[in-house]
């Protein structure tokens, strides 16, 4: 059973308008994100004006943390919920294989988590002394795989969670 592009790129679109539909997602996830990577190290740049290495740290450290709140309960959460809702079981009668359903699910949570990490990243570069990294490219596909490995995680420790309600306690 292969993935096919075009299925995978449709189930990433349905699922990405899902996400933006669902305001639960959109406080926990986006709101978390923006709010606690752009204030924390904004904050710090206030605080101590001028000393890059230790805003470089708690940026990356600050977007680690972030990065696993978000994405791994976000995936987890997501993947019961939609299991729980038969959303899944509705998906596959469409004919999309399991592969199909889950990558799209997954690239859908990778993309989100991409680009919020760029929005914070950008705002932090424009609004503190944080310097550029010398190698973006590098840095984005860290972000890209360190997001994928994190979905990836979430949607595997879906098998242990038994309802969507406490998909998110047990997460974190």
């Amino acid at each position: 059973m292969t993935v096919s592009a075009r299925d995978l790129a449709v189930v990433t679109r349905f699922n990405g308008r899902l996400f933006w539909r669902d305001r639960t997602a959109l406080s926990t996830s986006v709101a978390l994100f923006l709010l606690l990577g752009t204030g924390m190290p904004l904050m710090m740049d206030r605080l101590g004006p001028g000393d890059q290495e230790f805003l470089v740290d708690m940026h990356l450290g600050v977007l680690a943390t972030v990065l696993v709140i978000s994405t791994f309960q976000q995936t987890a959460v997501t993947l019961s919920t939609r299991r729980d809702q038969l959303l899944l079981k509705r998906l596959r009668a469409t004919g999309l294989g399991d592969r199909d359903i889950l990558g799209g699910e997954i690239a859908n949570l990778v993309l989100q988590s991409t680009a919020l990490t760029v929005l914070v990243s950008v705002a932090l570069y424009g609004l503190t002394s944080l310097p550029v990294p010398r190698d973006p490219l590098l840095y984005l596909f860290a972000v890209v795989a360190g997001a994928l490995v994190l979905c990836l995680l979430g949607a595997a420790f879906t098998v242990i969670v038994p309802r969507s309600e406490l998909a998110a306690p047990m997460a974190i």
